[in-house]
């Protein structure tokens, strides 16, 4: 009729209508308490009754525990885990250093070279263009098939396009706005914060944002030679390879 986990977790008593008396003076002389009032309880479809008691304090620190506090305390430990890593810090440089190679391979093979951005523009205008003319090619055969008037449904099919659009380009501006207002509120913070130092503490300031500058050149430089060698041997054996 019940069971206890290493913490004393207590689970639920059954009962039918003939035994609900019985078990309820059996809970009470165990000396548990109802998580609700017996004359709430309902039984289930099968003519059975659940009944749960309140679990001592152990359970519920063991209950908060694992199901709140191995959380949080993971969520530290791979914080902890992420400081080393710096990809992010580098990524920047790194696809600034990917794309002049692109450029200069590029213009090397005598072709013209276009911005990645400009690039996926175009080519995403060109797909929208296709599946345009796809689409009002189904729409014109399934308005014949329907005995539909074909300029009518185009009609509705472009104000639903123009609508969507509007509401994209909305979408995309006052996402911008609140990027910017963001940024100011960040940037009025870090002045109001500068503006509250003194002069000794902000020297101090200078001084430490100075020094994680330099470490972080020293290790991007580091990373920089290292990934440079790499290159290099990657195209050697690339070349090898094209050379079979």
């Amino acid at each position: 009729m019940r069971r206890y986990s290493y913490v004393g977790d207590v689970a639920p008593f059954t009962a039918t209508a003939e035994t609900l008396e019985a078990v309820l003076q059996q809970i009470a002389a165990l000396g548990y308490t109802l998580q609700i009032d017996p004359s709430l309880l309902k039984p289930a479809a099968d003519g059975v009754y659940t009944i749960a008691v309140n679990q001592s304090s152990s359970v519920n620190t063991a209950f908060i525990l694992f199901f709140v506090g191995l959380e949080a305390i993971a969520g530290l430990v791979y914080a902890l885990m992420l400081i080393p890593v710096t990809v992010e810090k580098t990524v920047g440089k790194k696809q600034r250093i990917i794309r002049e190679r692109q450029k200069a391979e590029c213009e090397a093979n005598g072709e013209v070279w276009v911005e990645p951005e400009v690039r996926a523009a175009e080519e995403q205008k060109q797909m929208d263009i296709e599946a345009e003319e796809i689409y009002r090619k189904e729409l014109k055969e399934r308005c014949e098939k329907m005995g539909l008037d074909y300029n009518t449904e185009l009609e509705k099919h472009i104000e639903a396009v123009r609508v969507k659009e509007e509401k994209q380009a909305e979408k995309e501006r006052l996402a911008a706005i609140k990027a910017e207002e963001k940024a100011k509120i960040a940037a009025d913070k870090k002045a109001e914060k500068l503006a509250k130092m003194t002069e000794e503490q902000r020297a101090k300031h200078k001084a430490r944002l100075a020094e994680k500058a330099r470490r972080d050149e020293e290790k991007w430089q580091k990373e920089k030679a290292e990934g440079e060698v790499y290159f290099e041997k990657m195209q050697k054996v690339l070349a090898e390879y094209e050379a079979k």
